[in-house]
């Protein structure tokens, strides 16, 4: 289906906007244990919240089980490894579902594979540093990229602002020169006109009495 996505979580499957109903199998059964070991739980909790936090747009409600476990490993990890087993006991309960006391039935599967050759040995001290390492790097690099494309929008801003100042004055500079030769032309015009009034009436003058026949005698 082209609009057919996950939901956050991969918990259902949204088609045109709208989850789609679930069917459930009474013959299958999914085995999932979010929560396995100390180091593990805290390399989760860390990463998904962090996730979260780098969000520009989610609801709220999106990871609210990682929200106390996170400031408590913040401030007290010890705590944190301490309170493991009842963490994962209590895993993505809502705040209304906390009184409810878990039952925690020991039936573990026998495994029946063969000897682990490929997977290599873990510590599990170290597993929130090497989840969290690799990350913390992939948020520096990026908020590089971001401060880099920042800047160079910045510094084109100010490029363009002192375009913009300097064309401006330059216009100024045009506007001030119209206004002189306007000036100029007016205050020439003027004095022609008002210095031609009299050298009209001279030349008249002059012209007027040459032309008259001179008195007989």
């Amino acid at each position: 289906l082209p609009a057919a996505t996950l939901a956050q979580g991969s918990h259902a499957l949204v088609v045109d906007g709208s989850s789609c109903l679930s069917r459930q199998c009474e013959r299958a059964y999914l085995a999932h244990f979010p929560v396995r070991s100390p180091g593990q739980y805290a390399a989760k909790v860390a990463i998904h919240r962090l996730q979260y936090f780098a969000m520009t747009e989610r609801d709220p409600s999106w990871g609210f089980h990682y929200a106390d476990p996170f400031e408590l490993l913040k401030k007290d990890p010890e705590c944190f490894a301490t309170d493991f087993r009842e963490a994962a006991a209590r895993y993505a309960l809502t705040p209304d579902e906390m009184a409810v006391e878990p039952r925690i039935i020991e039936d573990s599967v026998e495994y029946l594979g063969d000897p682990i050759e490929y997977t290599p040995p873990c510590n599990d001290g170290a597993r929130p540093l090497t989840a969290l390492l690799p990350y913390s790097e992939s948020l520096a690099r990026h908020h590089a990229s971001l401060r880099a494309e920042v800047d160079a929008q910045r510094a084109w801003r100010s490029g363009a602002e002192a375009a913009v100042v300097s064309l401006e004055a330059s216009l100024e500079e045009i506007r001030q020169s119209r206004r002189y030769r306007l000036g100029d032309f007016l205050a020439r015009t003027w004095w022609l006109a008002t210095h031609s009034r009299s050298a009209v009436a001279w030349i008249s003058q002059r012209v007027g009495s040459r032309s008259q026949p001179p008195t007989p005698g």
